[in-house]
């Protein structure tokens, strides 16, 4: 049986090189940007899931912010909207069948580039939403790196998890 990566995985480390790269210019768009930072958490120390708890520990706690008042957790049916909502699109249409083009200097490619690495290349994704004051949020995009290897005589996909990754960034809502 011989087992090799498949053509399209990332391992760990280009996963964490391709996020650095792809986030470097890019700005969350809120009342105020702010840019991303890109943190692993260890799977050894986590587990399987990722709580509440853990995510209170791992980015506040041993970081000595302070906690965040609320912490809201939003799963795959709700946080794609939630966090990337138009951004990789150039052409955005509303419900009511209108539509309006994004401005020239939108950066959508790198928007596309950064949905494709979380959605090939992480799974047990959540967005963690992190109310800080009733101005301020954190938002925590947090999911598991997952190794596809491949057997090219059997077809089968084995699936190697690996550490935690979390893409965060502020907003400002007044």
């Amino acid at each position: 049986m011989t087992v090799i990566l498949h053509p399209k995985t990332l391992t760990e480390a280009q996963l964490i090189q391709a996020l650095a790269t792809t986030t470097q210019s890019l700005l969350y768009p809120s009342e105020s940007d702010y840019p991303f930072t890109l943190k692993t958490l260890s799977s050894a120390d986590i587990g399987e899931k990722l709580t509440l708890s853990e995510v209170t520990r791992h980015l506040y706690t041993q970081q000595k912010l302070n906690a965040p008042q609320k912490i809201l957790k939003r799963t795959l049916t709700y946080w794609t909207k939630t966090f990337f909502g138009n951004l990789p699109q150039l052409l955005i249409r509303y419900s009511d069948g209108s539509y309006s083009v994004q401005p020239p200097e939108h950066p959508v490619e790198l928007w596309r580039t950064l949905h494709g690495l979380v959605f090939d290349h992480l799974i047990h994704v959540a967005l963690w939403h992190c109310i800080l004051n009733s101005a301020e949020s954190d938002l925590h995009l947090i999911g598991r790196h997952v190794l596809i290897q491949h057997d090219p005589e059997t077809n089968a996909a084995n699936l190697q998890l690996g550490n935690w990754v979390a893409l965060s960034t502020r907003i400002v809502q007044t």
